[in-house]
């Protein structure tokens, strides 16, 4: 299943305000410059195994996006802190070996990608931004194609398979290993991540 809304419990106001607050105070670190030094060892693990991209991709590497893609947006890390941990990890089932804030803004969309360093990702959109997730797949003149992880997916070469509206305030699972974007932003989108190896 590559999308589906979970029973899982709301965020509380304090939590919300947590992680506005945490958004607010920080510059973030851009997609293009993310360090994943603070992240879990076993997603570093995970992240040593990924494929590099071949003649048979595809992608494009994310050094050829401009040629390919215009007003995209920013799209930021977040680091949470130690209450916002707590809460997921006594609330959240199964816990997840990376808790994060996503931050996208300044631009339309975020290209079609795959993630590289989790399976799957429990989502809270506290901001939509009035966007909706897309979710892709390879046109039939590119399915002997590789999707692989370390690149963005030019909209010639793929064809929409879903779009979805999130609703605000709500757990969903999202299918990291589908080719997804989130498309439309207006304003700031902002959500709480759960990763899953």
């Amino acid at each position: 299943m590559e999308f589906k809304y979970l029973d899982l419990p709301a965020l509380p106001d304090t939590i919300v305000e947590s992680i506005l607050s945490l958004v607010t105070a920080s510059t973030g670190n851009s997609f293009d410059e993310l360090q994943l030094n603070s992240v879990d060892d076993n997603l570093l693990e995970v992240l040593k195994n990924v494929p590099a991209p071949k003649d048979n991709s595809l992608g494009i590497l994310m050094s050829e996006r401009n040629a390919y893609f215009k007003d995209y947006a920013k799209f930021e890390f977040l680091e949470v802190n130690q209450v916002i941990k707590d809460w997921i990890n006594s609330n959240i089932f199964p816990i997840p070996v990376h808790i994060g804030i996503q931050c996208m803004h300044s631009g339309k969309y975020i290209t079609p990608h795959i993630d590289e360093a989790r399976k799957y990702a429990y989502n809270y959109i506290i901001e939509t931004g009035d966007a909706h997730l897309c979710l892709w797949e390879a046109k039939d003149e590119y399915t002997d194609c590789i999707a692989y992880p370390q690149t963005i997916f030019p909209y010639e070469r793929i064809k929409l398979a879903d779009k979805i509206v999130i609703d605000k305030n709500k757990w969903h699972l999202l299918d990291t290993n589908k080719i997804h974007s989130v498309e439309n932003i207006s304003g700031r989108r902002i959500s709480l991540s759960l990763s899953y190896v």
